[in-house]
């Protein structure tokens, strides 16, 4: 299914798990910090002395960060290499996140979430196209399942955070706490973290610092026969937005980015309205809380369990199940009269789904690009969900304030997750009638 050429590193050693790790701790802090400003809109609000709905304009522009960064640091990376954006990326969010202490208004609070969002944004789809390609081969899978995992493990880290620090050291410590580790990450960055070796053999980089990168991976020098071999690769004369479209692979990238949004749609419609809805229905008082840890377990665990999914029975079977299980949940839920201990399976079961199918697609997406359009199919497709969950988050308000009832809520969110299982479908059509295979991770 994938193009171009490919070099993986085909065994362990420290120096490509550390890579991986590294990567993994980026994508860390994208959960970490989502949580973390949700869950300090009540004190934002009081220090600012405005109601906590004129925080909107903050959430907004966090989310139009996101996507802006991933669908602009995608390119840059596919053309100028991993390493430079994804340090540019976590120094810019460090940085800011550290500003939003100083923030003096409104105004300030949401320019720095800004750009929060765009460097967490352009971070994303770098992570995840260097740690794949720094992986054995038979697990990049496995590791673009684990990375995309660590989003939601971040989530639940930020909300330990905001209990065990909050009460007593504010909303600022908070903040301290989400930039000035990113800041530390971004300094073992500079030092540790290798350029891409497949990038580097894709545009045709000179055969020095190809010879440098591989002693630096291997741990040995780089024989006659495999430099020969590497430089024979043809160069890459496309940009890497036009490779999304060349090769027959239009139809899948436009129907890939249909599934981004309706699944991001319905993921931070979930997590901004699921708490008010359990409220709304005479839920005890925390289950929004708690509904929104097995959210965050869940997801864990379906994204862990994605690759090994994905392997025995294909990549659109499991993710068209998981839309199919979050359909009957949402019917389920839409009776509106569940009990307490259902409803937090329910919780679960849905993040276990829909964070399985977003980590789905992108593994799909890391396989299927080449090397050189990687990070610029996995950034277009996460930013344009960002815009799904810019809507999702915008709907569910509306829903509310047109007085909607609970059943109606949920019974609405079948539609984007309907719409998502009919493209994955004939997204899976088209590739086995194109290419002629199954999409296996």
């Amino acid at each position: 299914m994938n193009s171009g050429s490919e070099i993986g590193c085909e065994r362990h050693n420290f120096r490509t798990l550390r890579t991986v790790a590294l990567c993994a701790f980026v994508t860390l802090l994208d959960g970490f910090d989502l949580q973390v400003v949700g869950a300090l809109a009540p004190s934002l609000a009081r220090h600012f002395a405005v109601p906590v709905s004129a925080l909107g304009p903050m959430f907004s522009a966090s989310f139009l960060g996101l996507g802006i960064g991933a669908v602009a640091i995608g390119p840059i990376a596919d053309c100028w290499g991993r390493k430079k954006p994804l340090i540019v990326s976590t120094l810019l969010f460090a940085v800011c996140s550290l500003l939003t202490i100083r923030a003096a208004s409104l105004d300030q609070l949401v320019i720095f979430r800004f750009l929060t969002g765009l460097g967490l944004g352009g971070a994303m789809p770098t992570t995840l196209a260097l740690a794949s390609e720094y992986s054995p081969r038979r697990l990049a899978g496995y590791t673009v399942s684990i990375i995309g995992s660590c989003v939601p493990a971040g989530g639940l880290l930020g909300g330990l955070a905001v209990g065990a620090i909050l009460p007593s050291w504010g909303w600022q410590a908070l903040f301290g706490l989400g930039g000035g580790v990113p800041l530390l990450i971004a300094i073992l960055l500079v030092f540790f973290l290798p350029e891409s070796l497949s990038f580097l053999v894709a545009r045709k980089a000179d055969a020095r610092v190809i010879a440098k990168v591989f002693r630096r991976i291997y741990l040995r020098d780089v024989t006659a026969d495999e430099l020969k071999r590497l430089k024979s690769v043809s160069p890459v004369r496309r940009s890497p937005i036009s490779t999304l479209f060349t090769e027959g692979r239009a139809p899948t990238t436009v129907l890939l980015w249909l599934t981004y949004f309706m699944n991001m749609l319905i993921a931070y419609f979930i997590v901004n309205w699921l708490p008010s809805l359990l409220a709304s229905i005479g839920q005890p008082s925390g289950a929004g809380a708690r509904s929104m840890v097995l959210f965050s377990l869940g997801a864990i665990v379906g994204g862990l369990l994605q690759k090994r999914m994905s392997r025995f029975c294909g990549a659109s079977p499991v993710m068209m199940g998981e839309l199919a299980i979050f359909i009957g949940t949402s019917l389920w839920l839409s009776k509106g009269v569940i009990d307490y201990g259902s409803t937090m399976a329910l919780a679960f079961v849905m993040g276990f789904c829909i964070i399985g199918v977003q980590i789905g697609l992108n593994m799909f997406v890391s396989e299927f690009y080449p090397t050189t359009a990687r990070a610029t199919g996995l950034g277009w497709g996460l930013g344009i969900g960002r815009a799904g969950a810019i809507v999702g988050s915008l709907l569910g308000g509306v829903m509310l304030r047109a007085q909607w009832s609970v059943g109606e809520i949920f019974l609405a969110a079948i539609v984007p997750a309907a719409i998502a299982a009919c493209a994955i479908a004939a997204n899976g059509a088209w590739v086995r009638a194109r290419f002629g295979i199954e999409a296996r991770q």
